[in-house]
């Protein structure tokens, strides 16, 4: 089952870096990177996945928190307001995963009269804490009216 939230603009402060992976589900090197460099251990809440594609066969990964641009830290992006479809997930099997993707693209989103919009990245929000098993996260799909 999914929801349609609107949210408000953001900025995202944390890490970046270039995957050369063409799925974009994965970026487990830049994952890994991420908690080598210690950028894990500056994050006060919820962790955020963001991924573009340059079209050049890399991927843009940023990992980070939101926070607002009054907060004096070094922000790395910023998502304007928009519509997204979201998604609870509470496993981060990279089969089962890839194929909630394909279902919200090629099946919720068509049935919906909704279309991904592709000037914005995917959003992954994933708790501080995931250690627990089968935690719970979410897929953030921006969208908007076909």
């Amino acid at each position: 089952s999914f929801q349609i939230v609107n949210d408000v603009s953001f900025e995202i402060k944390g890490y970046c870096a270039y995957s050369d992976q063409t799925d974009t589900c994965c970026c487990e090197q830049v994952w890994n990177d991420f908690y080598e460099s210690g950028a894990d251990k500056d994050l006060s809440g919820d962790k955020l996945y963001v991924s573009y594609h340059n079209g050049q066969g890399k991927v843009k990964c940023y990992i980070g928190e939101r926070t607002s641009a009054a907060d004096d830290l070094p922000l790395i992006d910023s998502i304007p307001e928009c519509q997204w479809l979201t998604v609870k997930m509470n496993t981060t099997d990279d089969e089962i995963v890839n194929k909630k993707y394909n279902v919200i693209l090629y099946d919720i989103l068509p049935s919906t009269g909704l279309k991904r919009r592709i000037d914005l990245p995917t959003v992954e929000v994933f708790p501080l804490d995931m250690t627990e098993e089968n935690f719970e996260w979410e897929i953030r799909i921006p969208i908007e009216k076909e």
